[in-house]
């Protein structure tokens, strides 16, 4: 232990005397480094952005979505058992409220928190002042903003108290708000709907613009039971997201649908494939990306520092020359020397990490098209990756200055 502390002082005090030398090349080692990380950590911080914008369109990790369409069903006992009918063992497809109602059930029996319904109305339309305008109304539950990630321009997301409305709340794209002057407005925004009878809505936000993005709105399934809209096919298609655990999305993929087609019929539910495995693909992808990248920049460095190390040795001849003079062996000359090299791109490694770290949540994000929700913290992984990067780079550009270094004689300190 005594002799490592030596030799990492003498390393220490050579390479403070050789700072004028190789002050240049551990400045290039140190930004190397500080690019390596930072490229790593800019690679998780656009897989971030990645999976975030999967998310808004698929779901968190872990959600389940199905489609439920009522067909024939089989008559359901009051002790949850299966009995024929009369009239050949089936009756007419489940209603849309029989059909929520086994929804809800089959969630409450899960014990599952984050759920929502997704219907998809198209008799619906709004009151702007050209007219009636024909809208795109997706109907959803209280949770389908935090499985989604749901991102608003304007105002909030749905809370339990907009459930409980007399007006339905709903949430209206950038490009309704547009046509009833809503934007960057100050108090109550109201829009009546119709589809039926007409209906007083209370707008409590508004989504991001978007190009070519049809108006449309978000209502909550509670409120869209209260608002009379006519619609030409009750029985259609339902949606149902179900967020769970990872580790129990493929049973709940397999259980959930049984117990709704109880009630809908059998082959009624039609699980979606996850996306899960494509959001894994892009990530690792993107970190070959990025690392590969990383490792060409700290080459860069490390080529320079090697090409500086050679001309140090050769400037230091006379000092090793008398060095082997005085008794010192082959073996502490070389270990001197590549010492030397690694505890140098060490600290630059050390300045570099320090620098791209205090400098990171300042690099504009928003200006290169990278948008995050949940900023990651900076990756430790991609420290220590600079860290062992520069301090292998000393490693592999102290070899060949120390190998010089053993060659040299005791006679060359004369020459020299």
């Amino acid at each position: 232990m005594i002799g490592l502390l030596g030799s990492l002082t003498e390393a220490w005090i050579q390479v403070r005397i050789s700072r004028v030398r190789v002050l240049l090349s551990l400045i290039g080692v140190a930004v190397a480094v500080a690019v390596m990380a930072g490229v790593i950590a800019f690679g998780r911080v656009v897989a971030q952005a990645q999976t975030e914008t999967i998310e808004r369109y698929a779901g968190r990790p872990g959600t389940v979505q199905m489609f439920v369409t009522p067909g024939l069903s089989t008559q359901i006992t009051p002790d949850g058992g299966m009995a024929a009918e009369e009239t050949g063992g089936q009756r007419p497809p489940a209603t849309r409220e029989q059909t929520l109602k086994a929804i809800d059930d089959a969630m409450q029996r899960f014990a599952v928190r984050y759920y929502s319904v997704v219907l998809d109305v198209s008799d619906i339309k709004a009151r702007v002042p050209r007219g009636l305008m024909p809208l795109q109304a997706k109907v959803v539950d209280l949770n389908y903003g935090p499985i989604h990630r749901v991102k608003l321009h304007e105002g909030r997301w749905f809370t339990q108290q907009d459930a409980e409305r007399l007006a339905p709340a709903v949430i209206i794209s950038h490009s309704l708000a547009a046509e009833i002057d809503a934007l960057d407005k100050s108090g109550p925004i109201t829009l009546r709907l119709s589809g039926g009878a007409e209906t007083k809505a209370v707008v409590v936000g508004i989504t991001p613009p978007q190009e070519y993005e049809p108006p449309s709105i978000y209502m909550l399934r509670s409120s869209f039971d209260k608002v009379k809209i006519k619609q030409e096919n009750e029985n259609s298609q339902t949606m149902l997201e179900v967020w769970l655990p990872p580790e129990k999305e493929a049973a709940g993929r397999q259980a959930i649908p049984e117990v709704i087609e109880a009630v809908t019929g059998k082959n009624s539910v039609m699980p979606i494939p996850s996306e899960g495995m494509l959001v894994e693909d892009n990530h690792s992808q993107m970190i070959k990306i990025v690392s590969g990248l990383g490792v060409v920049v700290l080459a860069l460095g490390a080529l320079s520092l090697i090409n500086i190390a050679v001309v140090t040795v050769r400037a230091r001849i006379h000092e090793i020359g008398i060095r082997r003079a005085l008794g010192a062996t082959s073996g502490r000359v070389f270990f001197s020397i590549l010492l030397e090299s690694v505890l140098a791109t060490f600290v630059a490694g050390v300045v570099g990490v320090a620098v791209i770290i205090g400098t990171f949540r300042y690099i504009p994000f928003a200006r290169l098209q990278v948008v995050v929700e949940d900023f990651p913290p900076f990756p430790v992984s991609a420290a220590v990756a600079g860290l062992a990067a520069a301090t292998l780079v000393g490693a592999l550009a102290g070899i060949i200055p120390a190998w010089i270094a053993v060659r040299v004689k005791p006679i060359d300190a004369i020459r020299y």
